[in-house]
């Protein structure tokens, strides 16, 4: 079927129409055109934008989803971030005992080394006295040195009961 413009120039009926394009068989060849090509442009601006939201809702599911993975492992690091501080306070609540043990123990050597060398230099002053008087018969030990005697093995034993 032909149909006329308003120039009076015959046209030709576009054969294929899609369902739901508006009725354009009164509108001239060139118009006609026109408005064809703007409802395929109208139909593929809708298909772009069906798919521009479909793809921006599963894009915010994958957003959400990362952003609960990455709220989880931020409280994991402040956990582990908690327990080193505890880890790093006991370590050094440690070191100070042990500090303070070892300044003992030392203490403790001095001091036994001191009552070793008072021992030794009070029987050496004894063998001393003993082999450097003159007369012939032996030496009797006077009370002094029985007591620092006493007092040199009341020590030992003290501070072998505190080892």
């Amino acid at each position: 079927m032909k149909k006329g413009d308003k120039s009076g120039n015959l046209t030709e009926e576009i054969p294929l129409k899609p369902s739901n394009a508006p009725n354009l068989e009164a509108a001239p060849v060139g118009a006609r055109g026109m408005l064809l090509e703007g409802y395929q442009v109208t139909n593929q601006s809708s298909s772009l934008v069906r798919e521009s939201l479909s793809l921006s809702a599963n894009t915010e599911e994958t957003q959400q989803g990362i952003l609960g993975e990455l709220d989880h492992q931020r409280s994991l690091i402040n956990t582990v971030g908690t327990r080193v501080d505890e880890a790093s306070s006991h370590m050094k609540k440690s070191d100070k005992l042990v500090s303070a043990m070892f300044r003992r123990a030392m203490t403790n050597k001095c001091v036994l080394m001191l009552i070793a060398l008072i021992l030794v230099a009070t029987i050496a002053i004894i063998i001393v006295v003993r082999f450097t008087t003159r007369d012939s018969t032996p030496t009797t030990i006077n009370s002094s040195s029985i007591m620092a005697s006493k007092a040199a093995a009341h020590l030992i034993r003290h501070w072998n009961l505190l080892d």
